[in-house]
């Protein structure tokens, strides 16, 4: 159960730091981006059985919502641009939860000034690559003692800086694959679909049978 915990505090993380990859507006994307993970390092079994698997990415107008699944777990992370509001969604079988949280004004102070801290640095390589019939620019990415590569497009209609709010402020493009480093896991995200469709507005709002958690609550559920 303790790393059950860690995980999904870890998928949290990442998927708030970094779920604002399109910005608002008339001429937005409104679609679905797909991404599979893949771990690198030592990782022992149990750990990796546990981990996500992929990232299912709904787009429309300021609203976006990013979905991590394993065998273990769902967790969904909804935001919206324009009101700043970000709303976690949890399904946990093993424990016969369904939960619902939102992010407090609080929270968000914390995990800016965190992101603000830990602010990479970046070097453009000049290279490029193809992922999805889209070129790629890569861009060696610093992150502590750590440098990963990091593949980008210009060729998808967004609005804005792409990534401002997100994990790798600085990237103005649509990000198809990176790697993160996230307490001592290093997980690969690669871009397997970009797909234009309508999504529903039900996407983003709490689904029948989910319920509404406070801090205090989720505390002592997982000890946060």
């Amino acid at each position: 159960m303790k790393k059950l915990t860690y995980l999904l505090i870890a998928v949290l993380t990442i998927s708030l730091s970094g779920c604002s990859i399109f910005q608002g507006g008339d001429k937005s994307f409104e679609g679905v981006v797909k991404y599979t993970i893949d771990y690198e390092g030592d990782i022992d079994d149990e750990t990796l059985a546990q981990a996500p698997t992929g990232v299912t990415e709904y787009y429309k107008g300021t609203k976006v919502r990013k979905d991590q699944e394993s065998m273990m777990y769902t967790v969904g992370v909804i935001s919206d641009n324009a009101t700043e509001d970000n709303l976690v969604l949890m399904d946990i079988p093993m424990m016969g939860e369904k939960i619902a949280y939102k992010q407090s004004a609080e929270e968000k102070e914390e995990a800016e000034a965190l992101l603000e801290e830990n602010k990479p640095e970046y070097n453009e390589t000049g290279e490029t690559k193809e992922i999805l019939g889209y070129t790629c620019k890569k861009v060696d990415v610093t992150m502590g003692d750590d440098i990963f590569p990091l593949y980008y497009t210009n060729e998808i209609n967004v609005e804005g800086n792409p990534n401002e709010s997100g994990q790798f402020p600085g990237i103005e493009g649509v990000i198809l694959e990176y790697t993160v480093a996230q307490q001592g896991m290093v997980m690969k995200f690669t871009a397997t679909e970009v797909k234009k469709q309508k999504i529903s507005d039900d996407m983003f709002g709490i689904p029948e049978g989910y319920t509404l958690k406070t801090a205090e609550e989720m505390e002592a559920l997982f000890g946060m």
